[in-house]
């Protein structure tokens, strides 16, 4: 069982699909970032060889995501996407152990929170 960001980390569109129209997105990357593809495609294959569907979902993420991403992008016209999202010098990643690191990041995504509700009011 994985949780849903192998096969809908952001789920955008699902909540389009129910009827949103006025949607917020937070993100923990950057505007602009984009998933790479997976270099060796044989690693999910071999490591999930009985969980077919789970080594398909793990070769299709990278895609999948940067789908999810030109929609937050390019909304269709009957939809506002909000965004917040961490400064383009972010420096923290999925591994990221380093405290200071990860106390700068919990400041920026504060500071990034209350930007964007400066510019609800």
């Amino acid at each position: 069982m994985t949780d849903g960001g192998l096969t809908d980390a952001i789920p955008v569109i699902r909540a389009y699909e129910d009827g949103a129209r006025d949607i917020t997105v937070v993100l923990s990357r950057p505007p602009g970032y984009r998933k790479k593809p997976p270099k060796f495609a044989f690693v999910p294959k071999r490591l999930f060889r009985n969980y077919p569907a789970l080594a398909d979902a793990s070769l299709r993420r990278a895609e999948q995501y940067n789908s999810v991403l030109s929609f937050i992008e390019n909304p269709p016209p009957d939809c506002t996407v909000r965004v917040i999202a961490p400064p383009a010098n972010f420096a923290v990643g999925r591994l990221t152990r380093k405290q200071e690191l990860l106390e700068q990041g919990y400041h920026d995504g504060h500071r990034a929170g209350l930007i964007y509700l400066d510019e609800e009011i």
